[in-house]
């Protein structure tokens, strides 16, 4: 934790920031608040659920000193029939992520909602953390639970209105 910078939230508790929806821009979101973060000198950390492949922001997030943890695998999820060695994954990424939130300010916990919806990770797993720093919890991920919603301080849906995905793919520099 910074030494003598204001709490981001007073009372001590933390604030949970939740970005969900079928929209483009929860990540993008997400980032940015690490991004304001780190400008205030804060320690900020961001934890990649549900993959384990590398995009173009984390190599920046690493320039700006930003520590980046992927959980694997080296594919995307099938959100809807994770497999068994998938789950175990996850699992074990989630007690390594506890064991090291106590040395961040601000994190990013990217695609958390959806290790929830898939059940593997659930409400109750972001309860036992609360009561530690760090001070601003960032979630991200599509198919947030209402459960996860009411732990929120704030909570943001991305609509989709439009997007060139089923056409062209994902684009190097803009969604990878």
């Amino acid at each position: 934790m910074v030494e003598n910078l204001p709490r981001i939230n007073d009372q001590g508790e933390p604030v949970v920031l939740l970005l969900t929806g079928e929209g483009k821009g929860k990540t993008t979101a997400g980032l940015g608040q690490i991004l304001r973060a780190v400008g205030r000198g804060y320690r900020c950390a961001v934890f990649h659920f549900m993959k384990g492949v590398k995009a173009g922001e984390d190599a920046a997030l690493e320039k700006l000193g930003v520590d980046v943890y992927w959980s694997g695998p080296d594919h995307f999820m099938d959100v809807y029939d994770p497999k068994p060695e998938e789950r175990k994954l996850i699992r074990k990424f989630w007690e390594e992520v506890k064991g090291k939130l106590r040395e961040y300010d601000v994190v990013f916990l990217d695609e958390f909602n959806l290790a929830v919806f898939t059940g593997i990770l659930s409400p109750d797993d972001l309860k036992e953390v609360l009561d530690v720093p760090p001070y601003l919890i960032i979630l991200g991920g599509r198919r947030a639970p209402p459960e996860l919603v009411e732990l929120a301080s704030v909570a943001s849906e991305v609509k989709l209105l439009k997007h060139h995905y089923p056409k062209v793919g994902a684009m190097r520099g803009f969604e990878v």
